[in-house]
């Protein structure tokens, strides 16, 4: 275990991020170890984006964190605080915005229809499809404005998306190779209760923390009825992943792990 980031990733945890008179109670070091690795992945370009959803901490506790997780050279790049409605994502801005283009230019994401009233999930109908993709042309144009910032330094803006399914918009920023979609018009239901839902998972080694631990930076679902049809997709993002994570020097022992669920009631 890396005596020399250990202790100051967890006491800038809860300095920042706790909440209330026992901060340390309220965010404990297996919290403060595993904030610290998705914020690392999103760094070294493991991952394009990490939603905040730690505590209830806002923006300015976050950015300060942040910072002094630069400062302690934790983390070397710009960073991008992003926040839609509330919700906070950390970004690594220019593999997010390629990760955008690709999803608008090169159809890299799948759009899974999701929506109640169906019998079973589908792949979205192309109207639906073209909708998506005009919402994920307003976050890229935001996000290619932050595009030339300094590294070592954190920047922070906030997008008007009253219009957008959150769910799906966060599928694609947060890099999965199919996102949710449900025609919120027929409320936020989704028809995914007790159908059979593949989850995958991706698993790291992280030295600068312990040679021990492992570290989850990926997990996502799909239906599995649908999973034929979505392997063009999952192994496009399987060897993206290969190739992001074989230029990096953080992490080790990359694992790519799937299976199967079947849940009462899916949140998404």
């Amino acid at each position: 275990m890396s005596a020399a980031f250990y202790p100051l990733l967890i006491a800038a945890a809860q300095r920042h991020l706790g909440t209330g008179k026992k901060k340390k109670k309220n965010f404990p070091p297996s919290i403060s170890l595993n904030l610290a690795t998705e914020i690392l992945a999103v760094d070294c370009g493991l991952k394009p984006a990490f939603l905040y959803d730690h505590s209830t901490a806002g923006i300015v506790p976050l950015c300060n964190f942040l910072q002094e997780l630069q400062l302690i050279g934790w983390i070397k790049h710009h960073v991008h605080l992003l926040d839609i409605v509330d919700n906070i994502i950390v970004v690594n801005v220019e593999n997010a915005v390629l990760n955008l283009e690709s999803a608008l230019h090169r159809n890299a994401v799948a759009f899974v229809d999701a929506s109640t009233g169906q019998t079973s999930p589908t792949v979205c109908e192309p109207c639906h499809s073209e909708e998506i993709k005009g919402h994920v042309f307003e976050l890229l144009s935001h996000l290619t404005l932050f595009r030339n910032g300094k590294p070592g330094t954190v920047s922070v803006g906030t997008v008007n998306c009253q219009e957008w399914n959150l769910c799906t918009i966060f599928g694609v920023l947060l890099g999965y190779p199919a996102s949710y979609w449900f025609d919120t018009r027929k409320g936020f239901e989704n028809c995914l209760a007790l159908m059979p839902l593949r989850v995958f998972s991706a698993d790291v080694s992280c030295l600068k923390i312990s040679d021990s631990m492992r570290f989850q930076v990926y997990s996502f679902s799909i239906p599995e009825e649908l999973h034929h049809c979505l392997r063009e997709y999952l192994d496009s993002w399987n060897e993206n992943l290969k190739n992001a994570f074989s230029k990096q020097n953080c992490f080790t022992n990359l694992s790519v792990s799937s299976r199967l669920t079947v849940l009462t009631a899916v949140a998404l």
